[in-house]
């Protein structure tokens, strides 16, 4: 009777367990808690200045699921959710300014240029890493199993207090299992994660309208997808700061590439 007491004990331990470790553990955060980078300062205004700029208005058209921070997880069970998102909003001077000012600066002054940022926002991609110290800890946890059962192996065989035992090592094997062994799925987001590879990325989609002298249309999509290895000897911030503007930098190019390539036309 104590055994089978016992049984169902483990099984309900088992239950309880699996509906714990079901609920989500990624949260989306204020986009204000996102840590914050410094970008290149935007050039001063020469007041005595006459040269002409072109006429360049960005908006941000980004969606309200882009407008959160997703600081990642940090658990060898959660690899697959170790990707932190922090958006637009964590970089200073803002996106907005920066495309405005650059593309100002590159741009004919022939042309006015409306630019929707559609997609905006910076991965840091470590599920690489938490998968293999996950593996790491596996193998640890199967050595220290191993022993525990070469030590279990010299009780009598058949008694009441084996069988007991075996019952409660059986129920805390499978809550071990749980526990320790198990892959979680990804509860972060799929758009976060599309795309990412080890290290920096970033996604930038915009659409471009650009209207010339003679009051022509032509409307354009652009996006950049980056990614860059991240040098863990080195700070953070620097790397972050530099990896964003070069991916301004290559979306304006192919901006400014698409309309000296249509006034050529």
């Amino acid at each position: 009777m104590s055994i089978r007491c016992l049984c169902l004990f483990a099984i309900m331990l088992t239950s309880l367990t699996g509906c714990h470790l079901g609920r989500s553990a990624v949260k989306a955060l204020p986009a204000g808690e996102a840590p914050k980078f410094a970008l290149e300062p935007l050039p001063r205004i020469r007041l005595a200045s006459s040269r002409q700029v072109a006429s360049v208005e960005v908006v941000d058209a980004r969606p309200a699921a882009e407008k959160v921070y997703y600081p990642g997880l940090n658990e060898p069970r959660h690899w697959r959710d170790a990707v932190t998102m922090v958006p637009a909003e964590s970089f200073d001077p803002s996106i907005v300014d920066q495309l405005t000012s650059k593309l100002e600066a590159q741009l004919p002054p022939d042309v006015s240029v409306h630019v929707e940022l559609t997609s905006c926002f910076v991965v840091f991609d470590e599920r690489l890493l938490q998968s293999a110290d996950q593996s790491m800890r596996r193998e640890g946890l199967e050595k220290e199993r191993a022993a525990a059962d070469d030590r279990t192996d010299a009780a009598d065989e058949g008694s009441f207090s084996q069988t007991l035992f075996l019952v409660l090592r059986e129920a805390t094997r499978s809550t071990e299992n749980l526990l320790n062994y198990s892959d979680l799925p990804q509860q972060t987001p799929g758009f976060v994660t599309a795309d990412c590879k080890e290290g920096l990325n970033i996604h930038l989609d915009a659409v471009v309208t650009v209207t010339d002298s003679s009051s022509r249309q032509d409307k354009f999509p652009v996006s950049i997808r980056e990614n860059r290895v991240r040098d863990l000897s080195k700070h953070i911030q620097p790397q972050v700061a530099v990896f964003v503007d070069e991916s301004l930098d290559r979306m304006c190019a192919e901006v400014v590439q698409h309309v000296q390539g249509t006034q050529r036309l």
